[in-house]
């Protein structure tokens, strides 16, 4: 996604007021009238899912760009002035009252829609992209002048985090490279950042499949050594194909085959062949799940969230959660290695739908 940041601030603005006209139409109008040049109607809560420097409710600015996204001359920029120039120049008589990561708002969400005996540790994304925002007491957070405002921090316990942890160990001392996360990192706008993401999130699971079916064919293990164009073509293939192959069950694997001559353009695999493909593709999905896993043990293990007056709760949105074959089973089996089975059940992980938007209404709401 490249162009300049009017392009893209003007976009989502122009979304807004398709919005309010679709929703408020005469109405909008109306109240207009009633309203003064330069007096706000709404309020709006802005998500935005990319890593900022958040100095206030409304302000923050962007640090880089991740998934895919190369508007350059944004970086360094307030993404909730550019976003209010657009609205003004539309007469929306909209304000941006709250600029919300989505992870911030998953864990708001939930915290919103699932009330009781739980306590909402932390909003975890995993979709196209991966992120989490969780919960961490004042004092532990150093990055604050606690001696600047002593009296504000000492009443405010606690504070929500977020972590990025897209960019978790970019430096690659603990997690693996295998030539075929080195070959998609290549594929990128951002080589060498980002790493975490690259083996987790929704947006790179098709192409890390795509590297691996065509070394294997470049080694003439799969398909006598046939190719196609999309097997040859970067990010041609994504998360969907994983999730239909993971959750074939028929006894000949009649989706996986359906998949290579539909979506591979390769027109006939062996059994043994779609029996290596869903092997493949478990273990991509495997690691994926296991990585997520992992980090929130850790994150729990920080926080010393188990073992607490109340049940911890996790809020998760995106589609790799929602929709990938048994990807919470696997991701539970990681938490139950790190922690131990009797905290992993303990451990309470739900939907937050749609948690973003919510998330970031409701922090508009209090603004």
């Amino acid at each position: 996604m490249t162009g300049t940041s009017k392009e893209l601030f003007g976009f989502l603005a122009s979304k807004v007021s398709d919005f309010i006209n679709d929703h408020l139409g005469e109405h909008f109008e109306e109240m207009k009238t009633r309203t003064g040049e330069d007096e706000h109607i709404f309020k709006l809560g802005f998500t935005f899912s990319f890593p900022i420097n958040q100095t206030a409710v409304n302000r923050g600015t962007l640090l880089r760009w991740t998934k895919g996204f190369d508007v350059v001359d944004a970086i360094g920029k307030d993404v909730c002035l550019m976003l209010q120039e657009e609205l003004d120049a539309l007469d929306l008589k909209t304000h941006v009252a709250a600029l919300v990561n989505d992870t911030v708002g998953t864990l708001m969400s939930r915290a919103y829609t699932f009330p009781g005996n739980h306590t909402t540790v932390a909003g975890v994304i995993l979709g196209t992209g991966t992120n989490c925002a969780y919960i961490e007491s004042m004092p532990a957070i150093t990055k604050l002048d606690h001696s600047a405002q002593p009296d504000a921090i000492a009443n405010v316990p606690n504070m929500i985090v977020n972590t990025e942890w897209g960019a978790f160990d970019d430096e690659l001392l603990v997690m693996p490279m295998t030539i075929y996360d080195r070959e998609l990192d290549g594929h990128t706008p951002n080589p060498g950042a980002q790493m975490f993401e690259k083996r987790v999130s929704g947006m790179f699971l098709g192409e890390l499949l795509r590297c691996v079916v065509a070394d294997l064919i470049d080694r003439n293990v799969l398909f006598g050594g046939r190719s196609s164009t999309p097997l040859i073509t970067p990010w041609s293939q994504d998360t969907s194909v994983l999730s239909r192959m993971q959750a074939d069950i028929t006894p000949d694997l009649e989706t996986v085959n359906n998949i290579v001559t539909r979506e591979f353009e390769i027109p006939s695999c062996t059994y043994d062949e779609r029996v290596a493909l869903k092997t493949i593709v478990d273990a991509i999905g495997r690691r994926s799940a296991y990585l997520s896993g992992a980090v929130i043990s850790g994150l729990l293990r920080h926080t010393k969230s188990i073992g607490g007056p109340r049940p911890v709760d996790i809020g998760v949105d995106g589609s790799v959660f929602e929709f990938y074959p048994d990807y919470e089973i696997m991701m539970r089996e990681a938490i139950a290695i790190a922690l131990g089975s009797e905290v992993e059940q303990a451990i309470s992980i739900g939907i937050a739908k749609d948690g973003s938007g919510v998330g970031a209404a409701l922090c508009a709401l209090v603004a």
